[in-house]
């Protein structure tokens, strides 16, 4: 009788400390919740793509958390309402997930929406097995209102199949994403994602080639790009130039001057990537489109 009423004591402890936690947090107003196996490592990309709502009635300065699965690499988490502006997090252990904590940039508004994202990569199976099978969990450590849950078909892939069945599906580029939606989850609720599907190649859908630009396994036939990506591009031609002549107009032979330039041209190619990645995951170019100006990026 004790041993159970001990662990009723330490469920409600539990269930205190849950709530308490999720009273301090901002609600996930929107969230694109996209599962990409295999798309450029042989892992299952991740991808959280969303905008908080502060509804808590009062500045918000506090902690946000997501929770990912045990082992899984995280890749960023950032900011994006301008740009992309990566935070620093801790991860701790919480069970059978790990949870990954961090605090905004700045106090957030009562009403306020904050966009961010987030992407970790895990290992759930054996990519020499043509037979691929996983389940991913997505537990939500703050209530969501809309959360759309996409599915990235593999480059080569066969036979594919998900549970739950897809709501709707679209082509994108080389891919056909399929997606199911749901309403008002709730903290610490739990949706299962089933993905299973045949593939004979162990190479990523979208890798490298000796120059160091990106392609699809499969072969297609080149889309054309629109005249709102050919503004994008030749803007950032022009911006590149601007940063070229104002690096080389003062010219110095000191080794540390030129390690400086270096650093400053990098910096500004990461930070083109970063918002040319951006741009894909929001849906506002195709995968043709996005390996293009990668590939002008990259020269």
């Amino acid at each position: 009788m004790n041993v159970i009423k001990k662990l009723f004591i330490a469920a409600i402890i539990v269930m205190a400390a849950s709530a308490a936690f999720a009273q301090d947090s901002m609600t996930m107003k929107q969230l694109r919740y996209s599962i990409w196996p295999e798309y450029d490592k042989s892992d299952v990309l991740i991808i959280y793509s969303g905008k908080f709502v502060n509804d808590t009635g009062k500045p918000f300065n506090g902690k946000l958390a997501y929770y990912i699965p045990k082992g899984a690499k995280i890749n960023m988490l950032c900011e994006t309402e301008k740009g992309m502006l990566c935070q620093r997090y801790i991860v701790e252990d919480a069970g059978k997930y790990s949870r990954v904590v961090w605090r905004p940039s700045r106090t957030i508004a009562p009403g306020e929406e904050f966009p961010v994202m987030f992407e970790y990569y895990v290992d759930y199976f054996d990519e020499t097995v043509s037979q691929r099978s996983f389940t991913d969990i997505f537990r939500a450590p703050f209530p969501v209102k809309n959360l759309t849950v996409e599915v990235k078909k593999p480059a080569g892939a066969e036979n594919f199949r998900m549970n739950p069945a897809s709501q709707w599906s679209q082509a994108n580029g080389d891919f056909e994403n399929f997606y199911v939606s749901y309403q008002n989850v709730a903290v610490s609720e739990e949706i299962p994602i089933q993905v299973k599907y045949t593939r004979s190649s162990s190479s990523p859908s979208v890798q490298k080639t000796a120059g160091g630009n990106s392609q699809t396994v499969q072969t297609s036939s080149a889309a054309s790009v629109n005249n709102k990506m050919i503004v994008v591009v030749a803007l950032f031609f022009t911006a590149m130039a601007a940063v070229i002549i104002f690096i080389t107009r003062k010219p110095s032979t000191a080794k540390d001057s030129q390690k400086s330039r270096d650093t400053q041209s990098n910096k500004q190619v990461k930070k083109e990537k970063e918002r040319i990645r951006k741009m894909l995951l929001d849906g506002k170019i195709s995968e043709d489109t996005y390996k293009q100006l990668m590939k002008d990026l990259e020269g």
